[in-house]
């Protein structure tokens, strides 16, 4: 219906109506940052903070990068048409369901309540804050994470020794049914959890020598791994405290520059790693800043699009999500996980190979392919009353004593419902994480350890 042009020698591909669409919520955007964060001189709030890569890089700045022709440069094979059809496609869905999500934060501040989610955040920020006081005792703390560790540890070895390398694991765990699940289970979900309430006892200089070596193992094992999302994610948590906690001024600003350096060093250094046991012979080398948007790291819209592109127009109607509960059940011996997870769903649409590990498709992309438009909506609301109301709690409390603690256990709130309500398919990490620390509060009243 509408040509799409091609901008900057064609590292940006754009439908036009679409791109102006795209500005318009790039600038409401940084309006709504200024109004709320800089004018009341912060530089970032809960909200703000939460929304700045799943809305603000993923697609609206993102838009522009994923129907690149420059995306051949780094994904040669890519089995996807560049019809912008598809892309402005896969774009409106996942726009749509951010609509619903500030529609929900409007309604919020209008004074209308949602009871039971109210209640589902009040019970897991009670639990989580109780986990982080428990915490303090780092004693008791450093003995649950070295058990931690030492499974962990155990499952490198097997790993090593299975796929004959030291690094990037993850490749050989999907590859290997019996231990996917423990591999996903630990380095995906428990172990990022510890590292998590590690680095909080450090913000609040309550950690001792013990637990930043523990600290930095656990680190390294997911740098073997190669889990190194979770490593980012959860500094990025910790910066966003610190950030929320302290006004704007010359000095903060010069410090959160720099970590930024020292975090985009971090990414580049452990995907280079990564890159390094994965390059085939004689194959070219990308350069990092241009893989960033043409690669897997940021491509949520354009892997929508390609599913959009292959998708048959069936809705799944929930099978993912059972799927995804089934996980500790190898696919190598369920018919039903083999055919409906949504990473071998995703595949199978697209013809990738079993060692592909899927397909992420934005916040709401999963969504439509289960439940279609309506699904994004109602989804869409649910998590926007979810980060409004963790924001106002957070707000709530920004001259307790205890706000660092505040802060975190919103984070650890959000992060537990964001796994169950947008990995449907992975929806049994909520519970697993939720498991450990009610585990922890469970072990630390009985003296078990």
């Amino acid at each position: 219906m509408f040509e799409s042009i091609e901008l900057l020698n064609g590292y940006l591909r754009v439908t036009p109506i679409v791109f102006i669409i795209d500005l318009i919520f790039l600038f409401l955007f940084l309006y709504s940052w200024y109004i709320n964060c800089l004018k009341k001189r912060y530089l970032i709030d809960f909200w703000h903070s939460v929304l700045i890569v799943q809305f603000l890089m993923m697609l609206i700045i993102g838009y522009p990068f994923m129907g690149s022709y420059k995306t051949l440069l780094v994904r040669p094979h890519i089995k996807l048409s560049f019809d912008m059809y598809y892309v402005d496609w896969a774009y409106f869905i996942n726009l749509i369901g951010f609509i619903f999500v500030f529609l929900a934060a409007y309604i919020y501040s209008k004074g209308i309540r949602i009871n039971f989610i109210d209640d589902i955040i009040e019970f897991l920020y009670k639990k989580i804050n109780c986990t982080l006081t428990i915490i303090s005792d780092t004693k008791f703390f450093g003995k649950i994470f070295a058990l931690c560790l030492m499974f962990t540890l155990f499952v490198i070895i097997y790993l090593v020794i299975e796929g004959n390398r030291f690094f990037d694991l993850r490749g050989i765990a999907l590859l290997n049914g019996q231990i996917r699940w423990v591999a996903n289970l630990f380095f995906v979900c428990i172990l990022p959890t510890f590292i998590v309430l590690s680095l909080y006892l450090i913000l609040t200089k309550q950690n001792n020598n013990i637990i930043l070596l523990l600290l930095l193992f656990g680190v390294f094992e997911l740098i073997v791994f190669g889990a190194r999302g979770e490593i980012i994610s959860s500094i990025v948590v910790c910066i966003s405290v610190y950030l929320i906690k302290n006004k704007l001024t010359l000095r903060i600003f010069y410090k959160s520059v720099s970590i930024l350096l020292a975090l985009s060093i971090l990414f580049f250094s452990l995907e280079f790693v990564r890159e390094s046991y994965r390059r085939v012979p004689n194959e070219n080398r990308v350069n990092p800043i241009v893989k960033l948007y043409y690669g897997n790291n940021l491509s949520d819209i354009r892997d929508c699009a390609l599913i959009l592109e292959h998708w048959d127009g069936k809705y799944l109607y929930g099978k993912n999500i059972l799927a995804g509960l089934m996980f500790f059940v190898p696919r190598e011996y369920s018919e039903y996980r083999n055919t409906w997870a949504t990473s071998r769903y995703t595949n199978r649409l697209v013809g990738a190979s079993d060692a592909h590990a899927g397909y992420r498709m934005g916040l709401f992309g999963e969504m439509f392919l289960t439940f279609g438009i309506i699904g994004v909506g109602i989804w869409g609301f649910l998590w926007g009353y979810v980060i409004k109301r963790l924001d106002c709690i957070v707000k709530a409390n920004n001259e307790n004593k205890n706000f660092i603690k505040i802060i975190f256990s919103a984070y650890l709130v959000y992060e537990l419902l964001f796994g169950l309500m947008f990995h449907l398919s992975l929806g049994w990490y909520f519970w697993i994480k939720l498991i450990v620390f009610l585990s922890i509060i469970f072990l630390y009243e009985r003296r078990i350890i």
